[in-house]
Parts: structure tokens; C-alpha cells; sequence
């Protein structure tokens, strides 16, 4: 029989018959090739991820970085007079530094610089008309997951010069690099606070140094903190809500870095996502270096809270109680 069958398999093929493929075949070859598909897709978006975008965006800020040098070899820390300005088809802000002419020139949108070499952050930043346009656009306002940081729409045109109580600056932390502000993680600790304990935030009227002087965990939804987000990016209050805002800092930061903040300060706010749970933010303040202050700072100072305040979901993150759970909200 076993013969008979093999003749007959070999009298098939011989004669360019095929054996009829039966439906479990039929859905096995189909598998294989939708598998084969997601594998290729993934491949393909895990290289757009993680390697593509990254160095496009690695390439932009260098070219930015590239452009705001051409500004300052050209023009030093002089202010746009009508010379320099008949360079440019753009009319410039009075008062505004000239080094930022040429990046100016591209995006009138620019309002400042930000950098913090020890974390390799040396970004432009911007403003626009509200606070999502920037979250997918790049200096020259095109799409990317990067985005670029960005000034508070609330921070008003005329308190760029003289500054506003708050200067609230908001950037990226994306999952796959350190682009952006991801580098901000490093504030977590004492050891990355002593790496970079002073700030470069300017604007474009003005060169400013800004000494950190908190680092917390916030939420960005009521549910996630029993109904309350701690409105931690005001941009002015009283003198009064500023020394409460003050001992709110003291409570929720992870340390004290040593520097102290007063009513008459004023405060760089840089805000970015983080993951400790949904929706998490983590938030660096710094103040205003004060007149005749030395840029240098002693971080042997910082000391470690033993117990931080923070959202609710924070601590349910951690399985831990929330002993501030009744604190009352500032």
C-alpha cells in the first residue's frame, strides 16, 4: 500500500498535479506571513525611535547651537541697533541682544536660551500663543516627537526683560534618550544637584544665572492627587502666597540644596514629564542670582528630606502611606 501510495505521489508530480493544501495549512502560511510583517513593522518603528529621530534631533540642536555661535562671533553681547538690524528681513524687539539676530531672524517665536553643560542641555527656547504648539514642533516649527522647551504662553512680552516672579519653561523627557530635558532626572539626586547646581536661562535681553534651589514630584490631574494639582507654574502672586509657595518647596523637595530663597526672589521653573506613574512630573526651581552674588555654590550644603511631600499617586506608586494627605493645599 505504502508503495502504491508513493508511485501514485510521484506518477502527481510528474504529471504537474499538487496535492490539495488543506484550510490548517491555509491559516499556518498566513500566520507566518502576518508574523513576518510585524516583525519587519517593529523593526522599522524601533529604528524610527530609537536611532532615526534621535539623530535628526541630535542634528538640529547642533545646528542651533552652530547658528546661536555664528550670532555670537558676529555680534558679541551688543543690542540690535539699526545697523545690524538692516542686516535682516525681520524687525527686531528694542533692547534685544544681538547675538540671537540670526536664530531671531528664522523663528520670532525665540525668546531665550537654556543651558546646563554638565547634563549636555544648551536648547533654544521658545514662546508660543499657548502651551501644546511647541510640544511637536521644532525651532523652525516643524513636527517632531522632541518637540523644543518652550516658555509659559502666560509669561507676558514686556516681562521678558526685568522677568516675572516665576519664569515657568516646559520640555520633553522622552523613554528612549536623554534628548531635551531628560537629563533633568539627574536633579533627583544630591550627587547630580552637586554636577550642576547653577542654571543659565536667558532671554533674549539678557544674560541670567539661576541657583537651584528645589527639585520635586508633581502630578499633572486632580485625580491623582485627591482631587489637587499644586499649581506649581504660577507666574505671579503676592509677596504673602510667595513666602507660603516657599515653605511648599521646603516640603516637597527631595533635598534642600543649601540655597536660600526669599519673598524678593525670583524663580526659574523647569517642568518636564516623568514616569513614576501616569501623567508624573518632575519639577526643578532655581532663583535668580542676586546682585553682587557669586556664581559659585557650596553643595556641601544639600542635606536629603527624610520625607518629601508628593501626589497621592507618588507614594501609591511606592506602596507607601501619604502622611501630608491632609496637608492643607497651597
Amino acid at each position: 500500500e505504502k508503495k502504491a501510495r508513493k508511485q501514485k505521489e510521484k506518477e502527481e508530480k510528474k504529471n504537474g498535479e499538487k496535492k490539495p493544501i488543506g484550510v490548517g495549512e491555509v491559516i499556518r502560511r498566513i500566520v507566518l506571513a502576518l508574523s513576518i510583517l510585524v516583525i519587519i513593522a517593529s523593526g522599522v518603528i524601533l529604528a524610527n525611535t530609537y536611532i532615526i529621530q534621535p539623530q535628526i534631533a541630535k542634528k538640529l540642536i547642533n545646528d542651533t547651537v552652530s547658528n546661536l555661535e555664528d550670532g555670537v562671533k558676529e555680534h558679541g553681547n551688543s543690542v540690535i541697533d539699526t545697523n545690524i538690524s538692516g542686516q535682516y528681513d525681520v524687525t527686531f524687539p528694542e533692547g534685544m541682544l544681538a547675538k540671537y539676530a540670526p536664530l531671531y531672524a528664522t523663528n520670532t517665536d525665540l525668546k531665550g536660551w537654556i543651558s546646563i553643560p554638565a547634563f549636555e542641555i544648551n536648547l533654544p527656547v521658545v514662546q508660543g500663543t499657548d502651551n501644546e504648539y511647541y510640544l511637536k514642533r521644532n525651532i523652525y516649527k516643524k513636527w517632531t516627537d522632541y518637540g523644543v522647551p518652550f516658555f509659559d504662553y502666560r509669561i507676558a512680552e514686556n516681562q521678558f526683560e526685568a522677568l516675572p516672579r516665576n519664569t515657568v519653561i516646559y520640555g520633553h523627557n522622552m523613554r528612549s534618550d536623554d534628548l531635551i530635558f531628560g537629563m533633568l532626572e539627574e536633579y533627583r539626586d544630591i550627587d547630580g544637584f552637586k554636577r550642576a547646581p547653577v542654571i543659565e536661562c536667558n532671554t533674549i535681553y539678557g544674560d541670567n544665572y539661576w541657583l537651584v534651589c528645589g527639585v520635586f514630584i508633581s502630578n499633572g490631574q486632580p485625580e491623582q492627587d485627591n482631587g489637587y494639582v499644586f499649581p506649581y507654574n504660577f507666574i505671579d502672586c503676592s509677596d504673602q502666597k510667595f513666602a507660603e509657595y516657599i515653605r511648599e518647596l521646603e516640603k516637597r523637595s527631595f533635598y534642600d540644596t543649601g540655597v536660600d530663597l526669599e519673598v524678593t526672589d525670583k524663580i526659574l521653573t523647569l517642568s518636564t514629564c516623568c514616569y513614576d506613574f501616569e501623567d508624573a512630573r518632575l519639577v526643578v526651581v532655581a532663583r535668580l542670582l542676586r546682585d553682587g552674588e557669586s556664581v559659585s555654590v557650596d553643595t556641601s550644603k544639600a542635606v536629603k528630606n527624610p520625607n518629601p511631600k508628593g501626589p497621592q499617586a507618588w507614594y501609591d506608586s511606592l506602596g507607601k502611606a501619604n502622611n501630608y494627605a491632609y496637608d492643607a493645599r497651597w
